[in-house]
């Protein structure tokens, strides 16, 4: 199964995400923001980290699940490329998420992402798992 696809929005960039389970919508979602920004390939596993975010319901849980994994490379630089919910419900969500610091020399950013935003946010349940919008402004 494809893990995302980009949709075309004006000013903005937009992913399609997929997943057999909703968590697995979620860890794609996570490879999908890095995956724009850099070249996932030269990422190496080095550094671990816990991340727990909270939402009202799924899509708010989304938005601020990319929002803190977005944060955390705006603020301390780390790239990541290995994601894996341990625990989630409709509105808490745990995940071990795996990567490294970024060398400039060998992770040139594609394109800065700036905010997840909720514009034209959706998840849905499908016949073969699950699919989800999200829109980012860059």
């Amino acid at each position: 199964m494809m893990r995302y696809q980009l949709i075309e929005h004006t000013g903005d960039i937009g992913i399609q995400v997929l997943g057999t389970s909703l968590e697995q919508l979620f860890e794609n979602a996570g490879f999908a923001l890095f995956d724009i920004v850099t070249d996932m390939h030269k990422v190496q596993p080095i550094v671990n980290y816990e991340i727990e975010v909270t939402g009202n319901d799924r899509e708010e849980l989304l938005v601020n699940w990319l929002s803190e994994l977005n944060f955390i490379f705006q603020t301390q630089y780390i790239l990541f490329r290995e994601f894996k919910v341990l625990e989630m419900n409709e509105k808490h969500l745990k995940a071990s998420v795996i990567g490294e610091i970024r060398d400039p020399a060998i992770h040139p950013v594609r394109m800065e992402i700036k905010a997840v935003t909720f514009h034209q946010l959706k998840i849905e349940k499908t016949k073969d798992g699950w699919r989800g919008w999200v829109i980012f402004d860059i």
